[in-house]
């Protein structure tokens, strides 16, 4: 089912329109069940962005991500994005780790694997695996909306 982005800015983000979205309603009803979630990354790598992970609600579904970062090279891999709503010390994490504002009031902070864990994420790696991101949303007066963790993981889509 395609649903159409209507976000402002398109190739810097995604929102699914709503109605789209309330289509899984009638398909659970009739015993079906949503297994994944495509959308593109037009000047970007197939990977999924802090956007994407803040926007990870269904940890059940596959997010296929594809590439368009070279017209004639388009590349497509899928990753499970599971969000954790874990106790952590937001605070402390923003004074010590190199948050970054990916859209408005969107930040976050990417624990690769390959990167050392920073002390100040050594409870919240125990709990959740690298790769991560740490992301957390801010009203325009600069308070705090919400938080969580987000843990990715790519599917081998030959065996989904």
């Amino acid at each position: 089912m395609r649903g159409r982005n209507i976000a402002a800015e398109r190739v810097e983000n995604y929102e699914v329109d709503p109605a789209t979205l309330l289509l899984q309603f009638t398909f659970e009803d009739a015993g079906d069940e949503m297994i994944a979630i495509y959308h593109s990354h037009p000047v970007s790598v197939a990977y999924p962005s802090a956007t994407d992970a803040w926007n990870a609600n269904y940890p059940e579904s596959i997010y296929l991500i594809c590439s368009l970062e070279f017209d004639d090279a388009p590349v497509i891999r899928g990753f499970c994005l599971e969000p954790h709503f874990i106790d952590f010390d937001l605070e402390t994490l923003r004074a010590q780790l190199p948050f970054y504002e990916t859209r408005p009031g969107l930040f976050a902070y990417f624990q690769d694997v390959a990167t050392p864990v920073p002390a100040a994420l050594a409870d919240v790696a125990i709990q959740v695996p690298a790769p991560f991101y740490v992301d957390f949303f801010v009203d325009d007066a600069g308070a705090l909306i919400d938080s969580r963790i987000v843990a990715i993981a790519e599917c081998d889509l030959a065996d989904s």
